[in-house]
């Protein structure tokens, strides 16, 4: 930024509109300013930290001067980037609390296409998970690299307000009825694939399904987008089918190939402690799973009444997911 940076951090925080009106029309309004505001202020404070420079919270101290002309210049133009953000990502969702809604409404849309490998309406009966996941600690045979992610070592994890600041663009997974959705986690807490806690994440991971085969089986997929955010790329490389058409042998001899699937291998594979925070699912209301027969024990249950899942093992869509599955397979090899 050299010299001309000094002109213009740090940049003051704006201060958060109050709203008091009360109409639902203008309450609407003042709450989209407040989105602006808020935001715009997240934004300013990640470059105030990148120029290290302090926040103010806007208000003018004695002694202090009025923001320059310049940084109303810098401050306009990050209010136009948010605004342009905010109207893209749409109008806020139902309820207080806009991330732990299983109604998402800007997910994935599902069953606009037919075929192996496509996005399917979720089913939970159809969803092909294995009868108990889990077994197999594959953190405890990766070396030190991949287990760094294991672990969520700082060394592997982006800074928290960069993490938090992209993490927050997601609406993650697709619009599920709640009561498929308790269907779902039934399923996956009798696979001791998950765990009922009374915390909520602050990033809660969604879920859709593609076809293994059409109107028979599915694949259930997490959408690992926010969490993805606070993770760096694992150093891992896979073998794919141009690798494979590389290898070359002696005149005269055979070259000999097989392929063995690992049926369910991710499922199999525990997730650790330090991971398992991230892996939080969106939160469901405690009702509707002792409902249909699960036990969901007091102190898994919020002031609200929500309990939140999460995960106990490698999902799909955790970007270290692949790298820490085939480091184990590699080891046990």
């Amino acid at each position: 930024m050299g010299d001309r940076a000094r002109d213009i951090y740090p940049l003051p925080l704006l201060p958060v509109p109050i709203g008091t009106a009360k109409s639902p029309r203008a309450r609407a309004r003042a709450c989209r300013r407040r989105r602006i505001v808020e935001r715009t202020n997240a934004a300013i404070a990640a470059l105030n930290s990148l120029y290290c420079a302090p926040c103010t919270d806007g208000r003018i101290l004695k002694g202090q001067e009025p923001a320059t002309a310049q940084q109303d210049e810098v401050i306009k133009y990050i209010i136009e980037c948010i605004v342009t953000y905010i109207d893209a990502e749409g109008p806020p969702m139902r309820g207080a609390d806009k991330n732990q809604d299983m109604e998402n409404e800007n997910g994935y849309e599902e069953g606009k296409c037919a075929g192996t490998g496509a996005p399917a309406p979720l089913k939970a009966e159809l969803l092909s998970l294995p009868a108990e996941g889990g077994g197999f600690a594959a953190c405890d045979y990766v070396g030190p690299e991949m287990a760094a992610f294991c672990q969520a070592d700082p060394e592997v994890l982006v800074e928290t307000w960069l993490a938090e600041l992209l993490a927050d663009r997601f609406r993650s997974g697709a619009n599920i009825d709640p009561k498929e959705y308790a269907a779902v986690i039934k399923r996956l807490l009798s696979a001791n694939m998950a765990e009922l806690t009374a915390e909520s994440s602050p990033h809660p991971l969604g879920m859709f399904a593609v076809w293994k085969t059409v109107d028979e089986s599915q694949r259930l997929i997490i959408d690992g987008r926010p969490v993805n955010e606070y993770f760096t790329s694992p150093p891992y490389e896979f073998t794919c089918g141009e690798d494979l058409s590389r290898i070359q042998v002696q005149i005269g001899h055979l070259l000999q190939a097989a392929k063995c699937d690992l049926c369910d291998f991710f499922h199999c594979c525990e997730a650790t402690d330090a991971l398992k925070r991230f892996f939080g699912l969106k939160g469901i209301p405690a009702v509707l799973l002792r409902n249909i027969g699960v036990e969901v024990p007091a102190d898994c249950v919020d002031h609200r009444g929500l309990t939140y899942p999460r995960l106990t093992t490698l999902p799909m869509g955790f970007g270290p997911s692949p790298g820490i599955a085939q480091s184990a397979h590699e080891c046990i090899l």
